[in-house]
């Protein structure tokens, strides 16, 4: 009546395979794209942190404050401000993150006024 085949994959089990491959991949599709944003997040903060620092030593000595500017690396705008709060120089920094969040980082440095 049927002729039995033993060997090779039907079409059934590909078409089987086929979906569960696909089931498991748009499960975990937005997990992934979340670490993604988490690992472009953290180098974002190092690169502020960075700039900051180098900031903080190239424009220390300056006579005018509060200053306020715009620095763009790599396709990023930062947004740095220095102001002088009692003895101590204070240097922020404004970035939007890769979800569209805005993170700030401040630094003081103690004792920039004798």
């Amino acid at each position: 009546m049927f002729k039995k085949f033993d060997s090779g994959f039907i079409l059934l089990d590909l078409l089987l395979a086929l979906s569960c491959l696909i089931i498991i991949t748009t499960f975990f599709y937005p997990f992934i794209q979340d670490i993604i944003k988490q690992f472009q997040n953290s180098e974002m903060k190092l690169l502020a942190e960075e700039i900051m620092f180098e900031e903080i030593i190239e424009n220390g000595d300056r006579d005018t404050y509060p200053h306020t500017y715009t620095v763009q690396i790599d396709g990023y705008e930062f947004h740095l401000s220095f102001e002088i709060e009692k003895n101590h120089l204070a240097t922020c920094i404004e970035w939007y993150n890769a979800k569209s969040n805005l993170e700030s980082m401040c630094h003081y440095v103690p004792d920039f006024i004798q």
